[in-house]
């Protein structure tokens, strides 16, 4: 396929919440999106150069090495996001066709800031990663 994978996940937060997904084509190459939504039903893309995303803590699962920790750092006035999410539950799937799908229960701990409302998270929420063979 032309996409190796993707993950996706939100972080709800009380007044806003982010959307973010990162779709892969292969290890070397991503592209990350993220969208800062509000009550009032406006929204934000957020370039994805502003976006700093990090794996860590690798840990083998079913034979796949998949990382259980993730940060999320923006600075792009009026936006900030410092959000870390550590995985406390993660449950994979096999498709009869061709992928791999892991559904993580993650952690989220941080603060979303736009304009002058900031927001603490602090909460499990959900994410996925979905890998072709």
């Amino acid at each position: 396929p032309a996409v190796w994978g993707w993950f996706w996940g939100k972080f709800v937060g009380k007044n806003i919440s982010i959307m973010w997904t990162d779709i892969f084509k292969n290890p070397w190459t991503q592209y990350i999106m993220m969208v800062l939504n509000q009550d009032n039903g406006s929204y934000i893309n957020i370039p994805y150069e502003k976006i700093q995303f990090t794996m860590t803590n690798y840990t083998f699962d079913d034979g796949w090495l998949i990382p259980t920790s993730f940060l999320f750092k923006v600075e792009d006035d009026p936006i900030r996001i410092d959000i870390k999410a550590d995985a406390v539950n993660i449950v994979h799937q096999t498709s009869f066709v061709s992928f791999n799908y892991w559904r993580y229960h993650v952690h989220v701990e941080g603060t979303v800031t736009f304009n002058s409302i900031t927001e603490n998270i602090d909460n499990v929420q959900i994410m996925d990663l979905t890998r072709f063979w």
